[in-house]
């Protein structure tokens, strides 16, 4: 299907039967695979694991297999799928013969004030008397000395998903916003309001065939809801073109992992665990906007707003049981209550610009870092 000397395509199929070993160099020389203008890999129907690219070329791995404490239990055998929220959502799940589920969202909510969302989300920089930017808190100067602001939104979202055999699509209404904000005093305003931090609503089930074995399977569902909220009192102080602000939200909310295995197998045990995840603390949002005014036309903001590496406080509650298919008698497996730590909030930099001419012209552009490296979940690095 090409040849390395022309580039193309290179197709590599298995017999029929034939699984692949772990760890198993599907193509050794990165010289040869780097030929090809692309490779495709048509696995066995059995095979459970992954295709991947290394130094030395392509090879075949396989994921192993723990459950929530690094005990094997037992019973049966799967890809355990994992997800960390608040700062982020990580996702890996292992496609048997058969995959169906709806993932309705996950992870941080997209952080868009309003209008802004026109222009690609920007907010650094942004600053205007008919909205309220309450991404960078320096912005709220901007506003009318003599009128109160109120402004809601919310985002809809519509999403298809389809796997070789299955398919399903959501709409969903969500990253809901209420914000106040008025003129405090002189060069002093300030705002509150209510926002969506992030997000989470998933529901997936897998089926597959258990490992060493040709007719017994096994299924796996994936549940996951909740989200983190966030409450915030923000301030914002004028001088000459330099304005300053401080938002100080509180951040609470919940979130719930569930996960059952199940071998459809007579008088085999479901086995069943539930994580909640409860999060509250306070954090901390400075800002800063510049105005330069390059022409009676021409205006130029530079913002920036920022977060520093904060430990949010948090309590888990995990129980995993098993209930017997045949009795529906139920064995407790593990029980942690009340487990308090901290999650790791990184280090977040939002920085932008505003060109303005004639105020008609309006160019932004947002830079965005977070240290995503340094968040841990009590006192793990996920």
């Amino acid at each position: 299907d090409g040849t390395a000397d022309l580039g193309g395509k290179l197709v590599v199929n298995f017999t029929d039967g034939y699984l692949p070993e772990n760890g198993f160099d599907l193509l050794k020389s990165t010289s040869l695979t780097s030929q090809f203008d692309e490779i495709v890999v048509n696995a066995p129907q059995d095979f459970d694991g992954s295709i991947v690219y290394t130094d030395n070329g392509v090879e075949v791995r396989y994921q192993t297999v723990e459950d929530h404490n690094g005990q094997n239990s037992g019973q049966q055998e799967n890809s355990n799928a994992d997800s960390s929220q608040n700062t982020g959502n990580r996702q890996e799940q292992s496609a048997g013969d058969n995959a169906a589920g709806t993932a309705q969202n996950s992870g941080l909510q997209t952080e868009n004030a309003g209008p802004y969302n026109a222009m690609g989300g920007v907010a650094a920089a942004m600053r205007d008397n008919g909205n309220i930017n309450y991404l960078n808190p320096a912005s709220y100067t901007a506003l009318d000395t003599a009128r109160l602001y109120f402004q809601f939104g919310v985002t809809g979202e519509y999403a298809h998903l389809s796997t070789y055999k299955e398919n399903a699509s959501y709409r969903v209404a969500q990253n809901t916003a209420f914000n106040i904000a008025f003129r405090l005093h002189k060069n002093m305003y300030m705002s509150l309001g209510f926002t969506e931090k992030s997000d989470i609503g998933y529901d997936l089930s897998y089926t597959n065939v258990i490992p060493g074995s040709s007719d017994s399977y096994f299924q796996q569902n994936i549940q996951g809801e909740g989200g983190l909220n966030d409450v915030y009192l923000g301030l914002g102080w004028r001088y000459k073109n330099l304005s300053i602000g401080l938002n100080t939200s509180l951040i609470f909310g919940k979130i719930e992992k569930r996960q059952t295995l199940t071998t459809m197998i007579e008088g085999s045990k479901i086995i069943k665990t539930s994580e909640n995840n409860r999060i509250h603390d306070v954090l901390f949002t400075p800002g800063i906007q510049y105005t330069l005014n390059l022409s009676p036309k021409s205006i130029l903001t530079l913002g920036s707003a920022f977060n520093f590496t904060q430990k949010l406080r948090s309590k888990t509650d995990y129980m995993a049981y098993s209930v017997n298919s045949s009795t529906n008698t139920t064995e407790m497996l593990n029980d942690l209550t009340l487990k308090r730590g901290y999650i790791k909030y990184p280090f977040r930099i939002l920085s932008g610009f505003d060109f303005r001419y004639n105020r008609k012209w309006d160019i932004a552009g947002d830079y965005t870092f977070q240290k995503m490296s340094v968040y841990e979940e009590f006192g793990k690095n996920q």
